[in-house]
């Protein structure tokens, strides 16, 4: 006796398939042969990326958020204000999921308006900064590595063992 609750390979319903119809299906594609595929994008919309509708303006994100607001606040109050829908170019339209409480705002970050040249003066000077940071450590590196020559110079031994020997960078 066999209980119908249990669904064995004795109890399964069969459903007759008509394999040849099946195949003759699958294989139809309604294209000639010959047409041609075109590389086409199929990513999102990069919404990231506005274009400032005046050129002395400049545009960033700022996480509102993180250490409860004070990134945010910080950069307000070194000049920025809160990008608006006509900040933006119209080529890079705002979409309306975006507008929050009259800002651009995309989770956790907001854009921000700067003035165009007062911006980018402050990127140059955090680069400068970083490169006179690396300035030490590259000097120490060099006269390192010409003292190391010098000594190697002075002893025997292969130049393939020799080679073997190197400088390793110093952290503060």
């Amino acid at each position: 006796m066999t209980d119908n609750k249990t669904i064995t390979n004795a109890n399964v319903p069969q459903v007759p398939v008509n394999l040849a119809q099946v195949q003759t299906q699958s294989a139809v594609d309604p294209r000639p042969a010959t047409t041609q595929i075109t590389a086409q994008d199929l990513s999102a919309p990069d919404f990231l990326h506005f274009k400032p509708a005046n050129p002395n303006h400049s545009l960033r994100w700022v996480n509102r958020i993180a250490g409860n607001g004070t990134r945010y606040e910080t950069m307000r109050a070194s000049g920025c204000r809160n990008a608006l829908p006509a900040d933006i170019h119209k080529d890079t339209p705002v979409p309306a999921m975006y507008l929050k409480d009259g800002a651009i705002i995309n989770h956790d970050i907001i854009l921000v308006v700067f003035d165009r040249a007062a911006y980018e003066g402050r990127l140059k000077l955090n680069e400068q900064r970083a490169t006179e940071r690396l300035r030490p450590a590259s000097a120490a590196m060099a006269s390192g590595a010409k003292e190391l020559t010098q000594a190697l110079n002075e002893v025997e031994g292969t130049p393939g063992n020799k080679s073997k020997i190197g400088l390793f960078p110093a952290t503060r």
